[in-house]
C-alpha cells in the first residue's frame, strides 16, 4: 500500500457493495491487511474523519451518504477486530501484533467519539473503548478514568 489511508478507503467503499463478488474481494483484502501493524490505527482515523476524501470511483450515492457508509464500515471493522487482534496472536503462521505506540495512539483517538456527530460511529467507538478497557485497564491504561473525567 503506497498510501495506506487512500487504499483502505477504496476497499472500504467496495466492502459496502451489493455485488457479492466485489464484497467478497473487498473483505478478502481487508482480512489480509488486518495483519499489518498500522491497519487498526488507520482504520480508526478513517472512522473519525468527517471530511473523508472519497474514492474516485464514487457510486451513485451522495457524497455524504457514501462518506458515512465508509466511516461506519471502518468503525465496525475496528470494533469487531479488538477481541481478535488487540492482544498478539498468530494468524496463518504470522504473528499479528499492534505496536504499543499504535495502541496508545488508538486509545487517545477513541475519545473523539465524545464529539462525533454520527451516533452509529459514536456508539461503536464507545463499545470499542469498553472492550479495550476490559483488556488494558489498569496495567496498560492506568489513566482511563482520569481521561474520562
Amino acid at each position: 500500500m503506497s498510501d495506506p489511508k487512500a487504499a483502505l478507503i477504496e476497499v472500504l467503499a467496495l466492502a459496502s457493495s451489493t455485488d457479492p463478488a466485489v464484497l467478497k474481494q473487498a473483505n478478502s483484502q481487508l482480512d489480509e491487511w488486518e495483519k499489518l501493524p498500522d491497519f487498526w490505527l488507520v482504520l480508526l482515523q478513517i472512522a473519525f474523519d468527517a471530511q473523508l476524501s472519497l474514492p474516485t470511483s464514487s457510486s451513485a450515492a451522495s457524497g455524504h451518504e457514501q462518506r458515512d457508509a465508509i466511516r461506519i464500515q471502518a468503525i465496525i471493522r475496528f470494533k469487531n477486530g479488538i477481541d481478535k487482534f488487540w492482544r498478539s496472536r498468530v494468524v496463518a503462521r504470522v504473528a499479528v501484533t499492534i505496536p504499543p505506540e499504535s495502541k496508545q495512539a488508538i486509545r487517545s483517538l477513541l475519545f473523539h467519539c465524545l464529539r462525533e456527530p454520527n451516533r452509529t460511529i459514536a456508539l461503536q467507538a464507545s463499545v470499542s473503548i469498553s472492550r479495550i478497557a476490559r483488556l488494558d485497564y489498569p496495567r496498560d491504561w492506568p489513566d482511563l478514568f482520569t481521561t474520562l473525567q
